[in-house]
């Protein structure tokens, strides 16, 4: 058997360069060869400028895109260049030489897995529960604009109950930074473009959940810094809101069969 064709895609909007520098050596350090490309929806060159004798594929937006259609771009790529997994990647993280090869081995040796996510910690080394469960409306509101009863929402629906060394089969995980088969995201056409930011990643892992397992798999670790912008820019939060609408309009706002399905076997697994 040839050698494993490995992409990744990086989306960027004025981003920091010392950010995308961290991903750029992340991905220079990798024990397996992975072709980055990075689709920049910046207001400016400056990006572009930096980039030049950089080893990435290198693609200009003329407009801002957004966070899913910038992505998929990224897939078209990839998918020309007869990628077999690849790695979807914030300017915000970074991580060690041996974490791709872990997760694409893991995918080598376990033909069922559409998705996995590794563990996401902070730059100090907290855990980020990443792993949640499909959401409803009730817990955007509560998480939102109820802080004073988040701790004990959040213990279910960040799965705190699950302990994160262990690998299990999350209901739903972050779009931060995941390993995907490329097939099944040329399969389901990618993210659905009427989502610019937010909520287009729990719509992707619910089309890629019917093509095989979504893994949290803790024996890997990377790290992001997570900033939440959208809790301390307006503009930001206008287009979350404007997501969770285009969101529930599509799956379901209270009458979500599968949502309290799938919630319903995790808890119950864990015998909560």
């Amino acid at each position: 058997m040839g050698k494993s064709i490995i992409t990744g895609s990086l989306v960027t909007y004025n981003n920091r360069l010392s950010d995308v520098d961290n991903v750029l050596l992340s991905i220079e350090n990798s024990t397996v060869e992975i072709v980055l490309i990075i689709l920049d929806n910046s207001s400016n060159d400056i990006l572009q400028a930096h980039l030049q004798n950089k080893n990435c594929v290198y693609i200009r937006s003329e407009s801002n895109l957004g966070f899913g259609s910038g992505h998929n771009v990224c897939f078209e790529r990839a998918n020309q260049l007869n990628s077999e997994y690849h790695f979807i990647i914030n300017p915000d993280v970074y991580f060690d030489d041996y974490i791709v090869k872990s997760i694409v081995d893991k995918f080598i040796n376990q033909d069922d897995i559409a998705v996995i996510m590794p563990k996401i910690v902070y730059p100090d080394n907290k855990t980020q529960y990443l792993c949640k469960l499909i959401p409803s409306p009730a817990d955007l509101i509560l998480r939102r604009f109820f802080p004073f009863g988040k701790k004990k929402h959040d213990y279910k629906y960040e799965l705190k109950f699950v302990p994160d060394n262990i690998e299990f089969e999350p209901p739903m995980v972050s779009g931060c930074f995941l390993g995907v088969k490329t097939n099944f995201l040329i399969k389901i056409k990618g993210f659905d473009d009427r989502f610019f930011m937010y909520l287009e990643d729990v719509d992707i892992i619910r089309r890629l959940s019917k093509h095989g397992k979504i893994i949290y798999y803790p024996s890997v670790i990377v790290t992001h810094k997570y900033e939440k912008a959208s809790y301390k820019n307006l503009k930001l939060f206008s287009y979350h809101m404007i997501s969770a609408i285009k969101y529930f309009n599509k799956w379901g706002w209270f009458f979500d069969s599968e949502r309290r399905k799938v919630n319903n076997s995790i808890k119950k697994e864990f015998q909560l």
